[in-house]
């Protein structure tokens, strides 16, 4: 019995590695605690998987974590080519 359950344990794990290609979808990450800092910013999460930022020049924006898994997407999008925006991230 043991060894079934290792044989089990082993087929998960490859399963949730393998998953994106088995049209497997997670929630994973995206940046999160997002706080505009300075200038203006709008966060738009209506998509599972895709962030779309549309910031003043110039904005300052704070993030508790800022990660972007494989299958994520996170757009900027700025009132023109000159245009600049610091991310920090400041939590842990």
């Amino acid at each position: 019995m043991k060894s079934f359950t290792k044989i089990i344990a082993v087929v998960l794990v490859v399963l949730l590695a393998l998953g994106e290609p088995f049209g497997m979808h997670y929630a994973f990450a995206l940046p999160q605690g997002e706080e505009v800092m300075s200038g203006s910013a709008t966060f738009d999460k209506s998509q599972a998987d895709v962030m779309k930022i549309t910031t003043s020049d110039q904005a300052i924006i704070n993030y508790d974590s800022f990660n972007i898994a494989k299958p994520e997407l996170v757009q900027f999008f700025q009132p023109g080519a000159d245009s600049i925006v610091l991310n920090r991230v400041t939590g842990g």
